[in-house]
């Protein structure tokens, strides 16, 4: 296939030489086959206009007889492929054909492939800031509060008081003598 790569929708990135639809917003990629793709290729060139059965049938299935069946097959599938649930993307006009009504972007295929991609590193790139910024804030908040707790003159670290109790026992037996005090001896040059 010759065809070039285009978006759908700002969400599908359509690669037709490759046969590939990607998903941008899940990030699924789809293989489909040729006849798929140059059925999604058709719709696109044609977006927003009737595409007629009967132009479908001999472009993409070369008047084949029973390509009526293969056709609703085909569009059933390229309607999962591309989420279309509601069948609002490709929608069925009953007895004449189909219309893509999606905006189909050719111009610069590069150009926008990087933007569908840069606008979802765009968001990672804000979240990973928004994460680092609360995680230095939380830092912060820690050690403010940490800091708070080392010079509040209110507290008093258990080891503190522990010790001036200690020495207040050791004081209030008037028989005991302090360790700190020492203990006076004469001197024996001074007694002879």
């Amino acid at each position: 296939m010759e065809e070039q790569s285009f978006i759908l929708d700002n969400r599908f990135i359509i690669k037709p030489s490759l046969g590939v639809i990607r998903d941008a917003q899940t990030g699924q990629e789809t293989r489909i086959e040729p006849r798929l793709m140059s059925l999604l290729c058709l719709l696109a060139e044609n977006h927003g206009k009737l595409v007629a059965r009967p132009v479908i049938t001999k472009q993409i299935w070369d008047d084949y007889g029973n390509a009526d069946e293969g056709l609703t097959q085909a569009i059933s599938y390229l309607r999962k492929v591309l989420a279309d649930d509601e069948k609002a993307l490709i929608e069925t006009v009953p007895k004449k054909g189909y219309v893509l009504h999606a905006k189909v972007v050719y111009d610069g295929p590069d150009e926008n492939l990087k933007h569908v991609h840069g606008a979802r590193r765009g968001k990672f790139i804000l979240i990973a800031a928004l994460v680092f910024i609360l995680v230095v804030v939380a830092f912060f908040i820690y050690r403010s509060r940490q800091a708070q707790k080392q010079f509040n003159p209110d507290i008093i670290p258990a080891a503190q008081g522990i010790h001036a109790n200690d020495t207040t026992r050791e004081n209030a037996n008037p028989d005991k003598l302090p360790d700190t005090v020492k203990k006076v001896q004469p001197d024996a040059d001074k007694v002879k």
